[in-house]
């Protein structure tokens, strides 16, 4: 005799996207692709692919230990300002330590992400950090 719950789960488990076949269609797209500008692609295919609210990508500038922001996509959600400085914040804190993080509380960082998180809604971020080499 099946519960209510089971039946439940069931379709939740037959409706939940199939996250590893968006990740090789996400991985096709970009190998397939002839463009330069690949990368202004990113932030959608992210979006669309893995149900991200917003997806950001951002150049890490080491000369001056700060972050711009290239492109973006998903839930509109203006920054102060495109860029950040050393020191300020979830995205410079990536920059300089190139180790990702994953579901974190921007109101954890204080200053510009929590006022950014109240203002937008956006409560958590993942961040990973594209490197070639130790680049």
């Amino acid at each position: 005799m099946e519960t209510a719950a089971v039946r439940a789960r069931t379709k939740a488990k037959l409706e939940r996207k199939d996250y590893i076949d968006s990740f090789a269609r996400l991985v096709s797209a970009f190998a397939s692709s002839k463009r330069e500008d690949i990368l202004a692609d990113a932030p959608a295919k992210l979006v669309s692919e893995f149900d991200a609210a917003r997806a950001e990508l951002w150049l890490w500038d080491s000369s001056s230990d700060s972050a711009y922001l290239v492109h973006s996509a998903g839930q509109k959600a203006t920054r102060r300002e495109e860029y950040v400085s050393a020191s300020k914040g979830v995205i410079s804190t990536v920059g300089q330590s190139r180790q990702s993080i994953e579901s974190i509380g921007l109101s954890t960082f204080g200053g510009d992400d929590h006022e950014f998180a109240q203002r937008t809604g956006l409560s958590h971020i993942s961040c990973y950090p594209l490197l070639s080499g130790d680049q």
